[in-house]
């Protein structure tokens, strides 16, 4: 299967397709999934069988896709799951700004408690 080539409708053909792409790549072909907290129970489970295959799957996700891993059938996939937790910036936005302006300030003279005073 080439880049360019359109999947086949049905599972099997596509599925197909996938894995001879997966061995043909010199790189590790990485699958990303964004809100992945909504995907449904029965797709986790068929990622399963393309992974067991070579595919890197990213999950990003609400932190209760993490609980949804953890308990019942989900179990075994959630066991081979790597977990990481990024925090958002909440709270820590000034902290954040003063660094990135003293990393790029040509002026290296500034200091963290200083701020331009902030318009209207």
């Amino acid at each position: 299967m080439d880049l360019g080539e359109k999947p086949d409708r049905d599972r099997e053909g596509r599925d197909r397709k996938l894995f001879q792409l997966i061995e043909k790549s010199r790189q590790p072909v990485v699958f990303f999934i964004d809100d992945a907290h909504l995907v449904q129970t029965k797709t986790l489970f068929g990622l399963k069988k393309l992974i067991e295959r070579g595919l890197c799957v990213v999950l990003v996700g609400h932190p209760r896709l993490a609980f949804t891993l953890g308990r019942g059938q989900m179990e075994e996939i959630g066991l081979r799951c790597e977990r990481i937790a990024i925090r958002g910036l909440a709270g820590e936005v000034d902290k954040y700004l003063d660094r990135g302006f003293l990393e790029n300030s040509r002026d290296r003279t500034a200091t963290l408690g200083e701020r331009r005073p902030r318009s209207g």
